[in-house]
């Protein structure tokens, strides 16, 4: 697009202006493009035109010189037209044409002076000064018929008007029409306002419109008959009313040229804006049209306009009328039984005019729908609740609010069922059925991805002559009453990728629709099937609570911030037409280099070496929506494909190898439309260092340098050889000496590393020893107080307290235990991560009751500040990150301040899971902070050493930490808070894998045990379980035996020698076994156990103050029932006991089971049964039958009983049998 102005011609390309070199000192009055492709212009005193040097880059060329010298220029060189194929300029009294093929200059000299000037279907027209209208014929001015009255109308511009007609734009007389025998002025609605603000100028806009410019009222639009159309002032959205000129582009859009300014107004579109600056003020919600009169729904009341007033008028006066004394946003309207009615947030309105009438006022009202064949209406509230209304007697009254409601909801639409349909976008779809008197809600159903629909969210309903539609985020979908699920309608298949957010039935049939993620477009109706049309309707731009209807006709009307209205019989192109244009080439390292200026490519540009990067600037010849334009490109012999779409103009390249290139561009328009592509072709040449000469000469002083090299190094090696047998006799000398050294060397390092795995050894055996040696007191002091705080018959509150603290300072000194092998463990590398699924929410919250009281002592207030998902559940080692955290929260409670605050903070952040620790605290001083994860580590500061500790709790942390694959960290600010962050790889599980733990509780395991006891000693015919206890520890063995005292009968031994001597001499059920004992350890005797076959139905408990894992395995391995680690809990050891029993009930009838499979034959075997079993004779008959596979209905023939008794008494034989099915019996008498 080219300009004139005071400053010379201005360049627009879409993307950039660009201004000429000042060609001349005065402004220019004229441009346009000749046939040659090249830009004409005018000034007073010059005129030429712009084209394209070697570069491509524009330069001016004068024809002043070729103007004959019998013209002479008075200074007033204003106007050049293109006239087939010839450029004319008009000076002040003559006219020079211009042939652009010849390259010469024809000056047709006048006598008077010429005023306006226009080319008209290669036609050239003036208005001479004298004469009037003239027309230019054979290099002659002809006068032409009624040119004096023409004269004296005072024409400023000179249009087509039809076919072989004109139309005169006049200062201050009005249009007048002349078809070259009449002159008649054009009484038009525009007339008498452009006599009043003075015309200036004018445009026909394809014989169907005609634009007129003006002094001081803008710009008036008006049809071929004369209606006004359209009015453009600054009131509308121009800088200024005044308007210089009118120009159209080559898509048919309009741009104004005024005082400082260029203004682009988009004609070539079907869509209409109303806003404020036509009486529509704040955010519309709804609109309606109710007896031909159209209302608004705003966000600050309502507005109306009657179908008298026009929707354009010559003067200011506003479309639309605020509805006086209702500030109040307005929600929605309703047509029914011939009132139309307005939801508002005070309630519901009857609406004349511009008046109303209050029905409701209570809750704020919005979504409803009426109520099929009856004078009524349902609608919703924002608190979410449904209220009935009924006309009666011609009036609306409030009936009541229906029960069993509360929803908020987007959208109401009621079936043919008598249904309601509700959407909410955020929950779902519902069906609501109402009772007969409409005032209960009596069944909601909700409907999401189980019938049929994608998602739970995202729908909505509408209304459609065929039934009703749901909009979904992949589709349109439709509801099957007789399946009770939706299904996918097929003929808005173009719809199934998107979010159909709108979907409104046009008149005719069509559907204008709103999708997310594609914008505005019309389903075409063509029979049954439906044709996406998206053009123009994606110059739309969308918002999330738009609102679009039909008002009953083919037009469609949205609102958002403002009204949008949309002629959809507008006759528009399908395509525009735009190109797109590669504007400078430069040399990336100087941008000041240009190589190609952006006009005609003239030759094929060709680069040195060191101009390999290159920079490219761009543009397209589309001026709508220019934020929307796109652009795609490709360096052809550097890319493989286009790259994506952009709204970037410039691309780079750099380090572009030798070789010939071609880039491409091309541009993509808010409507999808996609331009030419324009190209620029260049080559960088090869270096001089890769040519084939360059290659011949390297390979000459290769072979030169090899040569000498050769020569050299053979002289050398003589020489050398000479010199090394020397040297290899002295070397071997050496070598000798060294390796007897070495060896020397190597049995000292050997023993040396023998006596540190000896030492290594001894260290692991001193911390397993003083493993035993702590765990065992420990659960002799732990297990007592732990019994005697449950025991409800102590009821001395002092006592109580007593031992509360002694448990505590227990299972304190049992953690400092646990730190120190762990930390010996670390040291060892052999303490391993043992990872299970768990919710890390619930985790916490678990951890954190633990100091609730601690808490509450000193007034400390606890926060977890849970910033991760709700559900969050990892693969972690519970255990260890325990002992992080406990530590962590220990330290806060006690550095924490009476009234202070401890937050737990969590959170996500990539592949880390993040939990820190922060206490207002006094903080840690700056000298301490860096060693506060040594091991051993204690503060120097005065006023910390009184405040104990091992300095071992933070060292392991940050050990366990690291173990896990994460770290932990510590800030403080010393006098203001303390803050730990502990890392962890964020292992994520599903929530399905995750166990529910429960928690012990100590009388139901003493309840089960019991059971448990009373059923295995009536399986085997006992008054009580024989217990062996081998224990060395006197204490701990009698602890023991009275734990287990009331349960079973205990035996005692001091040694696993004296246990095996009991076991061969009498009959035990199960065996308690230390593992640390003189004479015979707990593995020896256990192993001699497993050895005998007279004791294989005797089962063994491992219980040790040893931990580790090989001595574990080594157990398991040898066949142990269960392995619990001092110190222990009673109701931890209760519990492993009754499950023993449970499993030795099992599996001494299983073996007994083998036995009598071996010796017996299967009627005998059923007799075995019935005897261990104690069955009665018709339970063993059945029994018998269920062993030939008979059904019952078969065992109720064969023994000539009903159903139900055989129905009790396999109840009652599953229960003895201890199997709860038909095939758990068959496995049983099959085993």
């Amino acid at each position: 697009m080219y300009i004139a102005n005071v400053t010379g011609v201005i360049e627009f390309d879409g993307q950039n202006w660009r201004v000429d070199n000042r060609i001349s000192d005065d402004s220019f009055k004229d441009v346009v493009e000749g046939p040659d492709g090249r830009i004409y212009a005018t000034s007073k005193a010059e005129f030429g035109y712009f084209s394209s040097d070697l570069k491509g880059e524009l330069k001016y060329t004068s024809l002043v010189p070729k103007t004959p010298s019998s013209f002479i220029n008075n200074g007033s060189m204003e106007h050049v037209d293109l006239v087939n194929d010839k450029l004319i300029f008009k000076a002040f009294r003559d006219l020079l044409i211009y042939d652009p093929v010849q390259d010469t200059i024809t000056v047709i000299s006048n006598i008077s002076e010429l005023g306006q000037v226009e080319q008209i279907d290669g036609k050239y027209y003036a208005i001479d000064q004298e004469k009037g209208l003239v027309k230019l014929d054979d290099n002659r001015l002809v006068q032409m018929p009624l040119a004096d009255r023409i004269l004296q109308l005072g024409v400023i511009k000179i249009l087509r008007f039809a076919n072989n007609e004109l139309l005169f734009v006049t200062r201050s007389k009005g249009l007048f029409k002349y078809d070259f025998e009449t002159l008649v002025e054009w009484d038009t609605e525009v007339s008498d306002r452009l006599k009043d603000s003075f015309g200036y100028t004018g445009l026909n806009i394809q014989d169907k419109y005609y634009a007129f410019g003006t002094d001081n009222a803008g710009v008036f639009i008006i049809d071929a008959v004369g209606k006004l159309v359209q009015k453009l002032d600054k009131t509308t959205g121009l800088p200024d009313f005044q308007v210089m000129d009118l120009e159209l582009d080559s898509n048919y859009n309009l741009w104004v040229i005024q005082h400082g300014a260029i203004n682009q107004v988009i004609l070539n579109s079907p869509i209409t804006s109303l806003d404020e600056r036509h009486g529509v003020n704040g955010y519309v919600l709804y609109i309606s049209e109710y007896n031909e009169d159209y209302y608004v729904a705003t966000t600050t009341g309502m507005a109306y306009k009657s179908k008298e007033r026009p929707w354009q008028s010559v003067d200011n006066e506003k479309i639309f009328t605020a509805l006086e004394n209702y500030p109040f946003r307005t929600w929605m309207f309703f047509k029914k039984s011939g009132d139309l009615l307005a939801a508002t947030n005070t309630g519901l309105l009857t609406i004349n005019k511009t008046s109303f009438t209050e029905i409701y006022k209570g809750e704020a009202l919005w979504a409803g729908a009426e109520v099929p064949g009856k004078d009524q209406m349902i609608i919703g509230s924002v608190e979410g609740h449904l209220h009935l209304f009924e006309k009666q007697n011609d009036d609306w009254k409030y009936i009541h609010k229906l029960k069993g409601f509360e929803q908020q909801m987007d959208f109401l639409e009621w079936d043919e069922s008598g249904d309601f349909w509700m959407t909410d976008s955020g929950t779902g779809v519902f069906k609501l059925t109402l009772n007969e008197a409409k005032d209960e809600v009596i069944n909601i159903k909700s409907y999401g991805k189980l019938e049929g629909l994608p998602d739970n969210i995202r729908n909505r309903v509408f209304r459609h002559s065929d039934g009703l539609k749901f909009g979904t985020d992949k589709g349109v979908y439709t509801f099957d009453s007789k399946n009770d699920r939706f299904n996918l309608v097929s003929e808005f298949s173009e719809a199934d990728s998107f979010n159909v957010f709108r979907f409104i039935e046009l008149a005719n049939g069509n559907i204008f629709a709103s999708l997310n993620g594609y914008g505005k477009g019309l389903f075409i109706k063509n029979g049954e099937e439906y044709k996406l049309e998206a053009h123009p309707y994606q110059r739309i731009i969308s918002h999330n609570s738009e609102y679009a209807t039909g008002l009953g006709g083919n037009d469609i009307w949205i609102t958002s911030s403002g009204i949008k209205h949309v002629s959809t019989a507008a006759d528009l192109p399908k395509t525009f037409l735009f190109n797109t244009k590669i504007r400078q080439v430069r040399i990336a390292t100087n941008l000041d280099s240009v190589i190609f200026g952006g006009g005609e490519k003239l030759v094929k540009t060709t680069l040195s070496p060191d101009q390999n990067a290159l920079n490219f600037s761009f543009s397209a010849s589309f001026y709508d929506a220019l934020d929307k334009l796109e652009f795609q490109s490709q360096l052809v012999g550097s890319e493989e494909d286009w790259s994506n779409w952009s709204s970037e103009t410039v691309r780079t390249f750099t380090n572009l190898p030798y070789g010939s290139y071609t880039f491409k561009v091309r541009a993509k328009n808010v409507y999808g439309e996609i331009s030419e592509i324009d190209e620029f072709s260049f080559k960088i040449e090869t270096p001089f260092y890769f040519t084939f000469g360059a290659f011949v000469f390297y390979t000459l002083v290769l072979g030169l340098i090899v040569w000498f090299i050769v020569k050299t190094n053979n002289r050398k090696l003589i020489a050398e050889n000479e010199m090394l047998e020397h040297t290899v006799k002295e070397r071997t000398s050496e070598i000798r000496e060294q390796k007897e050294a070495a060896e020397r060397d190597k049995k000292l390092i050997q023993e040396q590393a023998d006596k540190l795995r000896e030492l290594d050894k001894v260290k692991s055996r001193f911390f397993a020893n003083i493993s035993h040696e702590l765990r065992t007191p420990l659960t002799l002091i732990n297990a007592p107080l732990e019994a005697l705080i449950a025991d409800e018959s102590i009821t001395d509150e002092r006592l109580k307290e007593t031992l509360n603290v002694a448990q505590k300072n227990g299972e304190r000194l049992n953690l400092l235990v646990e730190e120190i092998l762990d930390l010996a463990k670390v040291e060892a590398g052999k303490l391993k991560l043992v990872e299970n699924p768990m919710r890390v929410k619930d985790f916490l919250e678990e951890l954190l009751m633990a100091y609730t009281t601690a808490a509450q002592q000193k007034e400390i207030e606890m926060k977890l500040c849970f910033q991760a998902e709700e559900g969050l559940a990892i693969l972690c080692d519970g255990r260890k990150c325990s002992k992080i955290l406990n530590n962590l929260l220990s330290n806060a409670i006690k550095y924490t301040p009476l009234g202070g605050i401890i937050r737990v903070e969590v959170a996500t952040m990539g592949d880390k899971l993040i939990i820190s620790v922060v206490d207002n605290g006094d903080g840690i001083h700056p000298n301490d902070l860096p060693k506060v994860f040594d091991r051993f580590y204690q503060s120097e500061q005065p006023d910390k050493k009184a405040e104990g500790g091992t300095g071992i709790g933070l060292a392991l942390a940050k050990e366990l930490a690291v173990l896990h694959g994460g770290d932990l960290k510590v800030q403080s600010t010393l006098g203001e808070e303390t803050k730990f962050t502990f890392t962890l790889p964020l292992k994520r599980v599903s929530e399905k894998v995750l166990v529910p733990l429960t928690k012990l509780n100590g009388k139901k395991i003493e309840e089960a045990l019991k059971q448990t006891i009373d059923r295995y000693s009536e399986q085997f015919n006992l008054e009580k379980p024989v217990l062996l206890v081998t224990e060395d520890h006197p204490e701990m063995r009698a602890f023991v035996a009275k734990t287990l005292q009331p349960y079973f009968a205990i035996i005692e031994a001091n040694n696993g020698k004296k246990a095996l001597e009991i076991l061969l001499s009498k009959s035990v059920d199960i065996v308690i076994s230390d593992v640390m004992m003189p004479i015979m350890d707990g593995f020896e005797l256990l192993e001699a156990i497993k050895k005998d076959e007279k004791l294989a139905e005797v089962s063994v408990v491992m219980l040790t103050a040893r931990a580790d894992t090989e001595d574990k395995l080594q157990a398991l391995t040898l066949g142990i029932d269960d392995y619990l680690t001092k110190p222990f809990s009673a109701a931890e050891f209760l519990a492993r006991i009754k499950n023993i029993l449970e499993n030795r009930i099992k599996v001494i009838r299983e073996l007994r089971k083998i036995k009598r499979s071996e010796s017996t034959n299967s009627d005998n075997e059923l007799g075995v049964i019935k005897e261990d079993y104690g069955l009665t004779n018709r339970e063993t008959e059945i029994l018998k039958l269920l062993s030939k596979r008979y059904s019952n209905q078969e065992i109720s023939d064969a023994l000539f009983v009903s159903t139900n008794t055989v129905k009790y008494h396999l109840k009652s034989l599953y229960l003895k049998l201890g199997v709860a099915n038909r095939t758990e019996v068959s496995a049983l008498l099959e085993g």
